[in-house]
């Protein structure tokens, strides 16, 4: 027995080092396959979706691009170029204002002319990207650190959407005899396919059904489990977050398009080929209500005209003497309230008023209706004293304003030492 020792220690040894040597394969297919929580790396297992990746192919339809270019309008909304019908006989545009956390988003429905929705698109509030490697100590290791940026920060982007890492080689172990160096083990690819996975679970919505990436526009696409599908009815709409990348940011948009349905389609076909990143300021509303001044008188009341306004307002959100006269233009055209009533609910949140001159439809909280009655008897007043002869003696006054200025404060003086009268008239 004992001259066999050698042998059998030796053969220990062997197999022992073959064992060794298959270890880095079972950490990954446990990390891909179960998920992994230890010191050096934390990552859950999710559905299968999540490991999957291709590149996007549009299959652009006939007409898409063929469309009279006088019927469409790029127009800059949020930080994006996108297209607008704004003369398009098939298209209306309805806007989508609503709060998402602490802000509120802005967005769009496509409608046909029986006012259904075939589009919806809405762009969510930039999300900083960035790598975190030192949040797992494994990424954070310099040999690894250094493959994840090998190919820049624009590899890392198209992987996150196209990779496949189920067609990985490493899901199935070696045999015992073909691994025999440790230098055969790639260990810096297992380790990338892991970071890509962490990645995507970091930033791709849960309720994913495919991810594809579209190299034309370097756009990120995920396909999620629809509105419906998640109230249990019947699926309608393809819905999809398009994630745009622009320097240390991402931007996600969320559209929706009416399933086999010729326009909708449309409309999404062209939103690709027309987006475009361009930043935002308070400045950008200036050209667009330029063009709104230069529509036809009559089409300045229209559904067309309010996307032009709504377009401009999109660069200025809080201004309240923007959103004020927008609200009360549009009136004048008696449009449909499914246009009006996403102004009249955000002016109504953020300033406490609709800002209605429809006495039937004005809503308004009690502080707001003191304020606003407050300034309509100060402008009766004001309009009154410039009507009158106001004669207080010579030379005491260089002008009318003056006298009107004077009487109308001394108007408020009076009023102010009243404690009955004047505000109870105002609460009532």
């Amino acid at each position: 027995m004992k001259k066999f020792l050698p042998l059998i220690t030796l053969l220990a040894l062997v197999f022992g080092y073959l064992a060794l040597l298959r270890i880095p394969y079972h950490f990954y297919q446990e990390a891909m396959s179960k998920g992994v929580n230890s010191r050096f790396l934390s990552l859950r297992k999710m559905s299968d979706k999540f490991y999957l990746g291709q590149d996007y192919k549009l299959f652009r339809m006939a007409g898409v691009t063929s469309d009279e270019r006088q019927l469409w309008e790029d127009l800059h909304f949020n930080d994006f170029v996108v297209p607008f019908p704004v003369k398009h006989p098939s298209f209306l545009v309805s806007p989508i204002i609503y709060r998402e956390n602490s802000d509120h988003r802005f967005g769009y429905k496509i409608l046909n002319y029986d006012k259904e929705e075939i589009n919806q698109v809405i762009f969510h509030k930039a999300i900083p990207f960035r790598l975190d490697l030192h949040k797992h100590l494994l990424f954070s290791l310099p040999v690894f650190e250094r493959r994840i940026f090998r190919d820049g920060l624009g590899e890392v982007w198209k992987d996150m959407f196209r990779k496949n890492l189920y067609g990985a080689p490493y899901l199935k172990t070696p045999g015992w005899f073909e691994l025999v160096s440790p230098f055969q083990i790639p260990l810096s690819e297992m380790v990338y396919d892991l970071f890509i996975l962490s990645m995507r679970a970091k930033y791709l919505p849960q309720k994913m059904k495919n991810i594809q990436f579209w190299e034309k526009k370097a756009i990120g696409i995920a396909e999620i489990v629809d509105d419906e599908q998640r109230e249990g009815k019947p699926s309608q709409y393809l819905q999809e977050v398009f994630f745009y990348l622009r320097g240390e940011f991402i931007y996600p948009i969320e559209m929706r398009t009416l399933n086999d349905d010729f326009p909708a389609e449309k409309y999404r076909q062209r939103l690709l080929d027309v987006l475009n990143y361009k930043e935002s300021s308070k400045d950008s509303s200036i050209p667009i209500y330029a063009s709104f001044q230069k529509l036809p008188y009559s089409e300045k009341f229209t559904p067309h005209g309010l996307t032009y306004l709504f377009a401009a307002f999109s660069h200025n959100k809080k201004s309240k003497q923007f959103l004020r006269q927008a609200i009360q233009f549009m009136e004048r055209g008696k449009n449909d309230k499914v246009f009006l009533d996403p102004f009249y609910n955000y002016a109504l949140e953020v300033y406490g008023s609709n800002f209605s001159q429809i006495l039937d439809q004005l809503e308004e909280t009690p502080q707001e209706k003191i304020e606003r009655l407050k300034k309509e008897e100060e402008k009766r007043a004001r309009a009154i004293l410039e009507a009158e002869e106001i004669n207080p003696g010579l030379d005491q006054f260089k002008t009318k304003k003056d006298k009107v200025n004077f009487y109308l404060q001394k108007a408020k003086d009076e009023g102010s030492t009243k404690k009955e009268g004047p505000k109870k008239l105002i609460l009532d």
